[in-house]
């Protein structure tokens, strides 16, 4: 029997892999929201960091393309409405996902921490 860990993994490997695959600036765009993901759910909430990236994906695919991807590895497709009742219990699962998307990220996109920012481009430069 495989463990949640290992779907985890192997989903997010999948979807790192699709986006190598992609222009270098999706690419990277996408490996910085692997970094940003997991930092903005514990500071926010999985509610507003999933509304976030989903007001944000006309300006950037690649935020929608993070929360479809998380939504495959969740088994979970409705952002918009997280019943309260799995919110706690799909925060936890969210958070343990993305440790994979986020180490994959480094791994196979080159995006590490010291090239990520929690704030948009140019804000603090």
């Amino acid at each position: 029997m495989k463990s949640i860990d290992h779907h985890y993994a192997k989903v997010a490997y999948q979807c790192v892999m699709q986006q190598s695959e992609a222009t270098g600036s999706e690419a990277e765009s996408y490996g910085r929201l692997c970094h940003k993901f997991p930092s903005m759910v514990m500071l926010n909430g999985l509610r507003l960091t999933a509304t976030y990236f989903y007001s944000n994906h006309k300006e950037d695919p690649a935020y929608l393309r993070y929360l479809e991807d998380m939504g495959q590895a969740l088994n979970f497709a409705e952002w918009n409405n997280i019943p309260d009742a799995e919110y706690r219990h799909l925060s936890r699962n969210a958070l343990q996902a993305s440790i994979w998307f986020k180490r994959y990220a480094e791994a196979i996109l080159h995006v590490n921490a010291e090239q990520i920012s929690l704030y948009k481009e140019g804000a603090q430069k």
